[in-house]
């Protein structure tokens, strides 16, 4: 099988180094889309617009199975013109965090799939709390990760989780922000916060496990809307 993955950027690499702790088997093609982002400021018709064109590119290299490895492109699922073998990563990451919660929900995201409040639509037996962390996308984009952390970074999330008190589950509700899981956890703990749940790690559980060796890595980048191998 072949398997397709596509985000704006860091997310999707994110999304990819779980998959393959799952399946080493397989060929994967990501479509890393740097010269279209960041998806969490675009509006609803560029991003389906967007989203649609990335699965037919994909489709047009091989992939038979895509993920979606975007919270926010998730968000304009329903306008998906051809939905066969692709796998939205939001619902499964929100049905994990009702899962594991007892009480409230916080999730932090893009501006755009904060808007679309579409986490709290997919959560229906807890509170959720939105926080919108955009700024952050550009910033884990520039390189900074867990053990490469300005202190500004840390300051704004922390100052982001405040919002969070008295949530005992934190959703990494953009799959940028599993190359800040390690921050999240050790700040989510101070406020209370037992359970942080990683949409990128998440959503790696939509590739079926294949044991074997030898599944090959194809990634591409945008630029000026046309795919370039690197």
């Amino acid at each position: 099988m072949t398997l397709g993955i596509f985000d704006s950027g860091e997310g999707g690499k994110n999304l990819l180094r779980f998959a393959r702790a799952r399946n080493r088997a397989d060929d994967v093609i990501f479509l890393c889309d740097r010269g279209r982002a960041p998806y969490g400021t675009k509006r609803d018709f560029e991003l389906s617009g967007i989203v649609n064109e990335n699965l037919a590119w994909l489709r047009r290299m091989g992939a038979q199975r895509i993920i979606i490895a975007c919270c926010t492109a998730c968000t304009v699922f329903d306008s998906v013109e051809d939905k066969r073998g692709v796998y939205p990563i939001l619902s499964r990451t929100a049905r994990r965090a009702e899962e594991l919660s007892k009480s409230k929900i916080a999730v932090i995201a893009t501006g755009r799939t904060v808007a679309s409040h579409a986490f709290a639509r997919a959560i229906s037996e807890r509170e959720v709390v939105e926080i919108e962390a955009q700024p952050l996308v550009g910033i884990i984009d520039g390189g900074e990760s867990d053990g490469a952390l300005s202190p500004s970074t840390e300051k704004m999330l922390r100052e982001l989780l405040q919002g969070a008190r008295g949530c005992d589950t934190l959703i990494l509700g953009c799959t940028h922000f599993s190359s800040i899981k390690g921050l999240a956890e050790r700040l989510g703990a101070e406020l209370g916060i037992r359970h942080v749940v990683d949409s990128a790690q998440i959503g790696a559980e939509l590739i079926p496990t294949a044991s074997g060796e030898g599944g090959i890595d194809y990634v591409f980048k945008t630029k000026g809307g046309n795919a370039l191998r690197i």
